[in-house]
């Protein structure tokens, strides 16, 4: 397998990472209610942990040629990077339509 797929993986979650912090970061300083969004965005980083552990195992799976392995594994990091950026997504309409984060979508 190529190893610039597995770097630009890599490069993806520090970068979906730092979007995580900075926004964290953002969010800590407001009064505005945003407990919710806070708690969801330390979810993001437990999250991006799974990614990196998964990474992990795609690279050992990639070194001995099992390509089932490695698909699967291509596809829990894409899941995982879609679905936080949908409950983000989800999270900014809400916000401009002056309405609380649906709790119940918790990831």
């Amino acid at each position: 397998m190529d190893s610039k797929i597995i770097i630009h993986l890599e490069s993806c979650c520090n970068e979906l990472e730092k979007c995580i912090a900075s926004t964290e970061e953002v969010l800590s300083k407001s009064d505005e209610g945003v407990a919710d969004c806070l708690i969801r965005f330390r979810q993001y980083k437990n999250i991006v942990g799974t990614q990196r552990t998964t990474l992990s195992s795609l690279r050992e799976a990639a070194s001995i040629d099992n390509w089932n392995e490695v698909a699967r594994s291509m596809r829990i990091v894409s899941a995982l990077s879609l679905m936080i950026r949908d409950d983000v997504r989800d999270m900014l309409i809400r916000a401009e339509r002056g309405l609380r984060p649906a709790l119940e979508y918790h990831v």
